[in-house]
């Protein structure tokens, strides 16, 4: 991994949020590297090194400086870190998350530690880059129910393909993966050291947090498209671990 050479150390520069239409571009070496998490879309990479690499939705994609390329995109939409390196890779690298990673979460905070006024707020989103580069090496070491057909790993995958339904429940997803709800909690919890609804609440918000900053419907509609039947709990919930209410986020 690019990051796990000797004294590797990063200047951030700027966390950006992006979307775009689908398309091609070329573009230049630039003197920057580039840390980005595609959350919607797919684009197929020409890089002047010869290499070629196509970058999919839930991946995180490094782009070195010095490294120009010619892409191929859909409709897209990423977070990105752009960040000085002394001696950058002369590769592209894309790594996978994990289902229970917390990488996408780490860039919307880098997002909005970088965007904030605070006078700390650049140190406090480089050290949020640095988490999740040591993410990135869990999810690439780390990944045990990723590839395998044992009933929690079919558990795992109902959970995470289905939790924007309302309906569902983990009586319900236990019984589909032929495992019984007792035992799908305690491994979930020795294997993440969280609860299965707590996750299942994690991935709810990330959806929401994607969806209010977009402003793509009313609070009460992306409730009910993150998997929240009551707007009330739903707003608490929001307010509660987003830090703003779901009015609030739409508006930022």
């Amino acid at each position: 991994m690019f990051f796990e050479k000797e004294r590797f150390s990063a200047h951030l520069i700027a966390v950006l949020h992006l979307t775009w239409k689908s398309g091609k571009s070329k573009i230049q070496p630039r003197t920057f590297s580039a840390l980005a998490l595609r959350l919607r879309g797919r684009g197929i990479f020409h890089l002047s090194n010869g290499q070629e690499l196509i970058s999919s939705e839930g991946e995180v994609l490094y782009l070195p400086q010095g490294l120009g390329y010619e892409a191929d995109y859909d409709d897209n939409e990423m977070l990105v870190f752009h960040f000085y390196e002394e001696n950058p890779s002369d590769h592209a690298e894309r790594f996978p998350i994990g289902a229970t990673s917390p990488v996408t979460e780490l860039f919307w905070e880098g997002l909005r530690s970088f965007q904030s006024d605070h006078p700390k707020a650049k140190l406090q989103a480089t050290s949020l880059f640095y988490r999740i580069l040591a993410e990135l090496i869990s999810d690439a070491t780390d990944s045990p129910a990723i590839g395998s057909n044992t009933p929690f790993s079919r558990a795992l995958t109902l959970m995470t393909a289905e939790y924007t339904d309302v309906s569902l429940s983990l009586a319900d997803i236990c019984r589909r993966a032929g495992i019984s709800e007792s035992a799908f909690r305690r491994i979930f919890n020795n294997r993440y050291g969280k609860p299965p609804i707590q996750f299942l609440t994690d991935l709810r918000l990330r959806e929401a947090q994607r969806l209010l900053l977009c402003n793509a419907g009313t609070v009460e509609e992306i409730a009910h498209a993150c998997g929240f039947w009551d707007v009330k709990y739903f707003s608490r919930v929001v307010k509660k671990h987003l830090g703003a209410s779901p009015s609030q986020l739409r508006g930022i």
